[in-house]
């Protein structure tokens, strides 16, 4: 039951940025409008891009989200741009005039806020706006993906798996080898009764049916017990049957035949006399060929025939044999020893019938469960995994023994997340959700946002399950959430709206708990439907069907679409808006419908009266010809020498050759020689780039697409679309098929068994158009201008379910058949309300698709139904009224109507431009401190994006620096001295530092084991320990214990050397809240053209000599992270952990040491910036801020330099205020005011 909770409207405008918060968006309440808007707040108030989540139910819908995000913020940014220009007194009259709830939330926003102004709202538009592709914005599946490869260590899931193309393949293998081995396990007589009763069934009569339990893997699957096949007593009444004299057929006689002294007292459909002889008949073939010959198809007939003494037709046990008669005559039958055994027969086959059902559904729940177990392990092996499977390893990692720490980190990482369709997740999916982001000691220290409609919850067949929401519903409601609702409907007309509410309110129970809200209409009726010279106000329309036109619901409706395509070309049926006509299209009328079925006989009456029809493609890509057209091709890259091979190849209509072509090679062999040059180069292209370079080299070569356009015809631009849609398979696919051979073996293997999977299902032409069938399923999200409901009050089939579903408190249970759940009422009511819960939110989205029109097919029904919309209609004694609703006539006036000329669009190919730029507008130190100038590089730092990594900037300088060579020089330890050296080893410390707890050295340990593991540095250290402790012959295990403990030791004297002389501070006395660990920024740099120069001559100028800094004229963010950001008590400091290594002696850590190589590797630019990005943040977040007394110091850490001592390893500076201040200004100063530009850090 679903909890009771107070909704409150608008969430664009009420929703906190904090917490747990449910929206509840009905059909066409302009739910994405919404969610694009929201996100734009959430960008522009509290969240960078790269800390934001939103996923959705479809790829498709995920790019339209953000196409959507990207269109608002570029809207916001530019209205920003007016409003940074007005004045105090002209805010309220511009508040007045704004129209865009969005944009009054925002402009209320910075216009009462103390800390930002709207010149900072531009500034971080325009940041948000160039870092948008670090926003995630997809399928909860791809994000699990993406969690999955950024948590490697602690999901262990330390190899990348490729997502399985061939789930399919592995499932059939694992019930093949699960089915052999449990036959192999049975007594023979078990293996020939399955045998001869035809039960011994093929792998493919189970792999729907198990499968399907895999979308439910959270639930708890309800146990079956083996039946125990005890054959001993049938086949002993069978031999005792086999064994009987004609003289007991005789003495049979007078029960069957009509003259017969008892056939007056028996029941007449009972014994009849052709049972007797077919008893004869069954008995000598039995004896002839053995009495399990019972069990064999071949004598059913004859068994039916016998069995029917005592079964109805039905199969069960008849009342009576025998009509009013005296007790001798009963008696006498059942002594008969032939009908006594025959009885006893009967009743021990119809016991085995009912265990043969058992045994059934036993395998079903064992293959089940076997699937469920071996799955995983076969994809592990495989070095694959499928999208369900990561949901599981990520949702076992968060339940684990460290699931704290890993949801903690993720939801540091992320700390917001908007979950679109969120009535469609499965019970996995929520587990992981709620173990990140609803965590009840977390919920404040982030944002979930879930949003969904639980009436269009129609996909529990792929694991969606009510059940889930519900109980999801309920955690929000505990945990104190907010829950909102969008009831305004702007898909449909004012009046249709009215008029499907009111059938809605008829019943709004919609079963399992899901109840419907009124809807109010939200769109002006500024643009009607007119028909016949009248503006449509009855835009409910019914075609009730009598009992005759039953059988021609798809002929009807054809022609009543038909008709309404004639009103629109004579002009009276169109939509008028702003004093345009629009007439009614092909294109703006849909037809659902249950099933396929339906839709196959509609379209055979569409293409026979002329009318276009655009339909779903079911058809694979690698079905068509331009899927062997493109195997031919990568056979010729491959293997260009092979004649036969190559010529395949030339006579695709990619290339274009002919006969002619072909008979002038035979006089001039160069010319086939330059095409074997070709595809050869292109060949070594593949090898040496990619398969995608070498095949846009041969298709720039050989002009493909021009080709492809001109010598396809009519079907032109399918061949197009096909052949992109395969080079992008191909190219998605090279990532994971390395070799030339590997990636056609397996492009080869789809051409043998396209398996129509969504991302191989051809994809719509521009071209198409025309009347538009679908299933109800397939029309979610999508709306038409005029809808027709077939079969619109079909009843449910409850039979064609394959699975029981119940509940067991808040807990899913699943049955593997419906039957095992009949003796329990409770399951039963529960399973029944499930299929029909479903088959009402089935309809209620049907209901939900139109704008203007909706026709709702009405086949005659004898009795009342529950089913469709029948559900609604019948709910309550009256019948259903509205003056929005119509009873329109089901045959259509016939008119004459004109087929539209289908105009096929003028092809071309766009040549590949000849220079491709793709801009970056953000720099880093390690950019601009690369000493190295690439003169081929007009701007590297414009051209590149930069990935800053922790030890990026760290170099060993051993070849630069001369070591200590004094007598007394105190050597290095062993660890510091052989700790691996470059970015692996330095990456390693800092990942250590970050991690660890200063003040809880018993944590160290498990931390240093981890890291090691993770960077890979276990064997170089392995190696040189061994190297140079040549004298023990430790196992490995105590040499890693030894190393560790090294390790530990090392990082106790880094935390305990001392940073401040003055204080004697060392990294020890920190608490955890008094330190930050790897602040990230984005530092906005200035308007104008970014000079380094200026800024390296300022450091000049205060004495510190260093290289030339790399331009970066184009830059205008400086990204990087900041390693230690620590509170003294007094200052706020930034710490920066180096690697690099300097000499094998303490001394050769001295601070004069350290300057030098601070020096040359441009070090003192890097503090300089880190304070400078420091200063920003505190101006912006401490209250009182004043930079003399807050702004700490920068402490360069060498750490293999630390060890305890004062002087060594450490260098503190701290500039003068007027260097920060200045370089700030260099580095962030706005063109028009001079105005600081903030950062976000």
């Amino acid at each position: 039951m679903k909890a009771q909770v107070t909704y409150q409207p608008q969430p664009l405008q009420n929703l906190q940025l904090q917490g747990l918060h449910l929206i509840e968006a009905s059909a066409g309440t302009g739910k994405t409008w919404t969610l694009s808007s929201l996100m734009v707040r959430i960008l522009t108030e509290k969240y960078m891009p790269r800390q934001v989540i939103a996923t959705t139910f479809t790829r498709a819908a995920a790019a339209e989200l953000k196409s959507r995000i990207r269109n608002r913020l570029l809207e916001m940014y530019h209205v920003a741009l007016d409003w940074e220009k007005l004045s105090n007194t002209q805010y309220q009259q511009v508040l007045e005039s704004l129209t865009d709830p969005l944009q009054q939330i925002i402009f209320k926003y910075y216009q009462h806020n103390e800390l930002h102004d709207f010149g900072y709202l531009v500034n971080r538009l325009r940041l948000v706006i160039d870092s948008l592709d670090e926003l995630f914005v997809g399928t909860i599946d791809s994000f699990t993906q993406k969690l999955l490869r950024e948590f490697a260590f602690d999901s262990g899931e330390l190899t990348p798996r490729q997502i399985s193309d061939d789930e399919q393949q592995y499932t059939y293998q694992i019930i093949h080898d699960v089915l052999r081995a449990w036959l192999q396990s049975q007594p023979q007589d078990v293996i020939d009764l399955l045998l001869w009763c035809n039960q011994l069934k093929q792998t493919e009569a189970y792999i729907d049916h198990v499968a399907q339990t895999l979308n439910f893997t959270q639930a708890t699957l309800q146990a079956v017990t083996c039946p125990d096949l005890d054959l001993a007593a049938l086949k002993a009444e069978l031999q005792t049957l086999i064994e009987y004299r004609d003289s007991d057929l005789i003495a049979l006689q007078d029960y069957f035949y009509r003259d017969g002294a008892y056939y007056p007292y028996v029941s007449k459909h009972a014994f009849k006399d052709t049972r007797l002889h077919s008893l004869k008949a069954l008995i000598d073939i039995m004896q002839q060929q053995g009495i399990m010959l019972y069990f064999s198809p071949v004598s059913a007939a004859l068994v039916a025939d016998v069995e029917g003494i005592f079964l109805d037709s039905n199969g069960k046990f008849r009342p009576k044999l025998l009509n009013k008669c005296d007790d001798s005559i009963r008696d006498k039958l059942y002594q008969q020893p032939l009908f006594r055994s025959l009885n006893r027969i009967v009743e021990l086959r119809q016991q085995l019938k009912q265990q043969l059902v058992e045994l059934d559904d036993y395998l079903h729940y064992y293959l089940s469960l076997e699937l469920k177990q071996r799955l995983p392990q076969v994809l592990l092996q495989a070095g694959e995994t499928t999208f369900n499977q990561q949901i599981a390893t990520l949702s076992a990692a968060l339940q684990g023994e460290h699931k704290q720490r890993l949801a903690q980190a993720i939801q540091q990482r992320y700390p917001i997340i908007l979950v679109d369709e969120f009535q469609d997740t499965n019970q996995q999916q929520d587990n992981m959700l709620q173990a990140i982001w609803r965590d009840a000691s977390r919920v404040t220290q982030g944002c979930f946002i879930a949003v969904g409609d639980p009436k269009q919850a129609i996909y529990g067949f792929r694991g969606g399950d009510v059940l889930t929401y519900i109980n999801a519903f309920n955690d929000i409601a505990a945990k104190q959430g907010g829950f909102y609702r969008l009831s305004e409907n702007f898909r449909s007309i004012p009046a249709l709206v009215q008029a499907v509410d009111a059938l809605f309110m008829r019943q709004t129970a919609f079963g399992e708990g899901i109840d419907y809200y009124t809807a109010q209409a939200g769109l002006k009726d500024d643009a009607p439907l007119i028909e016949a010279g009248q503006k449509d106000t009855q835009p409910l329309r019914w075609l009730a069907l009598n009992e005759q036109q039953n059988g021609n619901e798809a002929y009807l409706i054809a022609h009543k679409i038909r008709y309404l395509l004639a009103q629109a070309q004579q002009g009276q049926l169109y939509i008028e808006r702003q004093g345009q006509k629009q007439p009614i299209i092909a294109d703006d009328i849909a037809v659902l419908a249950g099933s396929n079925f339906e839709l196959n006989q509609l379209q055979k009456q569409l293409e026979a009266l002329q009318i276009p029809v655009n339909r779903t493609t079911q058809n694979s890509v690698f079905s068509s010809a331009s899927a062997q057209d493109v195997g031919a091709l990568l056979q010729a890259m491959q293997q260009p020498e092979r004649e036969a091979v190559l010529k395949r190849a030339l006579l695709t209509p990619a290339i274009g050759l002919t006969l002619q072509d072909f008979c002038q090679f035979e006089q001039d062999a160069e010319g086939m020689n330059q095409h074997v040059q070709h595809f050869r180069y292109a060949r070594q292209l593949w090898l040496q780039k990619g398969f995608l370079i070498a095949w846009q080299w041969l298709a720039e070569k050989y002009l493909i697409w021009q080709n492809l356009a001109a010598h396809t015809g009519l079907q032109a631009e399918r061949a197009i679309v096909n052949t992109r849609h395969l080079i992008e398979v191909l190219s998605q696919h090279s990532r994971h098929y390395a070799s030339v051979q590997h990636l056609i073996q397996w492009y080869q293997l789809q051409l043998g068994s396209p398996a129509l999977r969504e991302w191989e299902l051809e994809r719509q032409l521009s071209s198409e158009s025309g009347v538009q069938l679908m299933t109800i399923h397939k029309s979610k999200g999508l709306e038409f201008k005029i809808v027709f409901l077939m079969h619109a009050n079909k009843d449910v089939d409850v039979t064609k379910t394959k699975l029981g579903f119940y509940q067991d408190a808040d807990t899913r249970v699943i049955a593997i058949s419906p039957k095992l759940i009949e003796k329990n009422d409770a399951a039963k009511q529960a399973h029944l309300d499930k299929i029909y819960g479903e088959n009402h939110r089935l309809w209620y989205v049907a209901l939900t698709r139109a704008s203007y029109r909706i026709y709702a097919v009405l086949p005659y029904q004898k009795t009342a139904t529950q089913g469709g919309i029948a559900f609604w209609l019948t709910a309550q004694q009256d019948e259903f009224q509205h003056a929005a609703s119509l009873h329109d006539d089901a045959v259509s006036p016939n008119i004459d109507y004109q087929q539209q000329q289908e105009q096929m669009p003028e092809l071309y190919a766009v040549p590949y431009p000849a220079k491709q730029f793709y801009p970056k507008k953000r720099t880093s130190f390690s950019q601009l401190a690369a000493h190295l100038h690439y003169h081929q590089a007009q701007d590297a730092l414009a051209e590149f994006s930069v990935t800053v990594q922790a030890a990026e900037d760290e170099v060993n300088y051993t070849d630069v620096f001369t070591p200590s060579t004094a007598q007394h020089a105190q050597p290095l330890p062993w660890i510091q001295q052989y700790f691996p050296k470059g970015k692996q080893g330095g990456n390693c410390l800092h990942a250590i530092f970050e991690q660890i707890d200063f003040q809880k050295p018993q944590t160290w340990g498990s931390e240093c084991y981890k890291q090691l593991h993770y960077h890979g540095l276990w064997q170089p250290l392995l190696a040189a320990y061994t190297a140079h402790h040549l004298e023990q012959a430790d196992a490995e295990s105590m040499i890693k214990m030894q190393i560790v403990a090294l390790l530990q030791q090392w990082i106790g004297q880094i935390l305990a050397t001392p940073l401040l002389a003055v204080q004697g501070f060392a990294l020890k006395d920190l608490t955890a809240a008094h330190r930050l660990p790897e602040l990230s920024f984005y530092l906005g740099l200035a308007d104008q053209h970014f000079n380094s120069q200026i800024i390296h001559q300022l450091f000049l100028d205060d004495g510190i000599v260093m290289p030339a800094f790399e331009t970066a004229h184009s830059a205008r963010y400086l990204n990087g992270a900041i390693d230690l950001v620590f509170f003294d008590g007094q200052r706020y400091h930034i710490a920066d952990y180096k690697s690099n290594t300097l000499g094998e002696s303490l001394e050769d850590y001295a601070i004069n040491n350290i300057e030098r190589n601070m020096s040359m590797a441009s070090y003192w630019l890097q503090a300089s910036i880190y304070l400078v990005v420091l200063h920003r943040y505190l101006k912006v977040h401490l209250q009182g801020y004043v930079i003399e007394q807050h702004l700490g110091a920068a402490h360069y850490l060498y750490l293999r330099g630390m060890m305890g001592q004062q002087d060594y390893g450490v260098k503190s500076w701290q500039p003068d205020v007027q260097f920060i201040l200045e370089l700030d200004g260099l580095l962030g100063v706005a063109a028009n005011a001079q105005q600081t530009v903030d950062n976000y850090v």
